[in-house]
C-alpha cells in the first residue's frame, strides 16, 4: 500500500472505531432500522452538495447498478444487522466479530479469481485477526454469555462487508465523492421506507447525547468514511482495504478508555503488535525485512559451517 493509503486506513479505522459507541447510544432510544435510516439520510444530505460541486450526485447511468448493490450489501444490510446485535451483545465483541471481514474478503476474492494472495498474505490475515481478538481481551467472555443470534448476525454483517469490498474494488467507477454520495442516496431511499414499515414513526424526542451520536454516525461514520473508503480502493486491493477491521478494535478500546472510563491492559499492546505484523504481511512488508535478515545471517552461518 502507498503511504497515503496507510494514512487513510488509519483515519478510517479511527472513524469506524467510534461508530460502535455512537450506535450503542442511539439504539437505546430509537429502533434499529430507524437508526440506519437516519444515519444514511444524514450522510446523503451531507454529501449531496459536496458531490454536486465535484461532478454529480450519482455515478453515470451505466455505473449505478454496482453502487445500488453496495448500498444494500455494504450499508443497509450490515448496518441493520450490527445495530440490532448491539441490543444484545457487547460493543467490543461486535467489533471483534466484524474483524472476520478480511477473511470473507479473502475467500470471495480468491473464489472469483480477482486476487491471488500468497501464503504470507493469508498468514498476515490470521495474525491480524488474532491481534484483534487479543485487543478485546476480557470482553470476549461475553461470547459465551451473549445472545448467540446476536453473534451470528454480526458475522453475517462481516460476510456482507467482505463481499461488498470485492465488488466495490472491481466494479465501482467514478470519483470517491460521487460514489459515496450515490451509495448513501440509494441506501437512504431503501432504509427510510423499511424503517417506517418496521419501527414506525418515532414518537418521542431524543436526548442530546443520542442526537449528537446520530449526527456523528451520519456525517463522520458514513459520509466522510465512505469517501475515505473509495479513495483507498483507488489503489489498494480489496484484501488490503478490508484490514481496516483489524485496526478498528484498537481505536474502539481507546475511545472506551477516554469516554467511558474503561480500563486498558497489556493486551492492547500485544494485540497492536500482532495487528502491525499482520498488516505488514498482507502488504508484503515482511518480505523485505526477511530478506535483509537473511543477508545479514548468511555470512555468519557460512563462517560457522567452515569452522566446523
Amino acid at each position: 500500500m502507498k503511504p497515503r493509503d496507510v494514512l487513510l486506513l488509519l483515519m478510517l479505522s479511527c472513524i469506524w472505531g467510534s461508530a460502535y459507541l455512537f450506535i450503542h447510544v442511539v439504539v437505546g432510544e430509537v429502533g434499529a432500522f430507524t437508526v440506519v435510516a437516519g444515519r444514511l439520510t444524514i450522510a446523503a444530505i451531507f454529501l449531496a452538495p459536496l458531490a454536486a460541486r465535484r461532478g454529480g450526485l450519482l455515478p453515470a447511468r451505466g455505473a449505478r447498478w454496482p453502487v445500488l448493490f453496495l448500498a444494500v450489501f455494504y450499508n443497509v444490510i450490515p448496518f441493520s444487522l450490527i445495530t440490532i446485535a448491539e441490543k444484545s451483545i457487547a460493543t467490543g465483541l461486535a467489533a471483534t466479530l466484524v474483524a472476520t471481514m478480511p477473511l470473507f474478503t479473502l475467500i470471495v476474492a480468491s473464489a472469483s479469481g480477482t486476487e491471488r494472495p500468497g501464503a504470507e498474505a493469508v498468514g498476515g490475515l490470521l495474525i491480524g485477526f488474532a491481534g484483534a481478538v487479543v485487543v478485546v481481551g476480557p470482553a470476549l467472555g461475553d461470547l459465551t454469555s451473549s445472545n448467540a443470534l446476536g453473534d451470528l448476525i454480526v458475522v453475517l454483517a462481516a460476510a456482507s462487508y467482505g463481499l461488498s469490498t470485492v465488488v466495490a474494488r472491481q466494479t465501482a467507477r467514478g470519483s470517491a465523492m460521487t460514489l459515496a454520495s450515490g451509495q448513501t442516496i440509494f441506501g437512504a431511499a431503501i432504509a427510510v421506507p423499511l424503517a417506517l414499515a418496521v419501527d414506525g414513526v418515532p414518537r418521542h424526542g431524543l436526548s442530546v447525547e443520542a442526537t449528537l451520536s446520530w449526527l456523528a454516525l451520519g456525517v463522520l461514520c458514513s459520509g466522510v468514511a465512505f469517501v475515505l473508503f473509495y479513495l483507498i480502493l483507488e489503489s489498494a486491493s480489496a484484501t488490503q482495504a478490508s484490514i481496516v477491521s483489524y485496526i478498528i478494535p484498537i481505536f474502539a478500546a481507546l475511545l472506551g478508555w477516554a469516554v467511558l472510563g474503561e480500563s486498558i491492559g497489556p493486551n492492547l499492546l500485544v494485540g497492536l503488535a500482532l495487528i502491525v505484523v499482520g498488516v505488514a504481511a498482507v502488504n508484503g512488508g515482511l518480505r523485505p525485512a526477511r530478506e535483509r535478515l537473511l543477508r545479514v545471517m548468511r555470512p555468519a552461518v557460512r563462517a560457522s559451517r567452515e569452522a566446523d
